[in-house]
């Protein structure tokens, strides 16, 4: 069973909410600033949206070598969906059923139906988690140093001190 409860707010975006919790939780990780590079598992298809996506989300500050996993699934799922997608548009959504003297019964939707349903709200929740939408991007602002930091509307009125 996962934890209960929204997850935790970032110490830095509790920073640069100005809130008084970031200056007593101490030990949140900090990702070593190493080269990203892509999972070895990744496959052809997968290596091809890592090219597109990677060096976007890396120039945005965001990603991070630990992240590389993350990311990695990401670009799986992405070509499964495509795949499972590409055979809806070919086949359509629905298949025959026929009874067992080949008379036909009616329609059933095709098992990739579920898997693209499926696949959507996989691929949603990391592109939350890696700032792909609109709404994801707005939670997130670029620090001097190049790297992410969270942001609000709150920032915009409140002077965030150092330290």
């Amino acid at each position: 069973m996962g934890r209960r409860g929204p997850q935790k707010t970032p110490t830095a975006t509790l920073a640069a909410r100005g809130s008084w919790r970031a200056k007593i939780r101490t030990g949140e990780p900090v990702p070593p600033d190493q080269p990203v590079i892509a999972p070895e598992w990744l496959g052809d298809a997968g290596r091809a949206v890592w090219s597109q996506i990677a060096p976007a989300l890396e120039a945005m500050g965001v990603l991070t070598q630990i992240d590389t996993g993350a990311l990695g699934r990401y670009c799986e799922l992405w070509v499964r969906w495509i795949h499972a997608s590409k055979y809806l548009r070919d086949h359509g959504e629905t298949c025959e059923i026929r009874d067992k003297y080949g008379e036909s019964v009616g329609e059933a939707p095709r098992s990739q139906v579920a898997i693209v349903a499926k696949l959507s709200e996989l691929l949603a929740r990391l592109e939350r988690e890696f700032g792909l939408t609109p709404a994801a991007r707005a939670g997130i602002s670029i620090s001097e140093n190049g790297k992410a930091k969270p942001t609000d509307e709150k920032s915009k009125f409140f002077r965030i001190r150092a330290g």
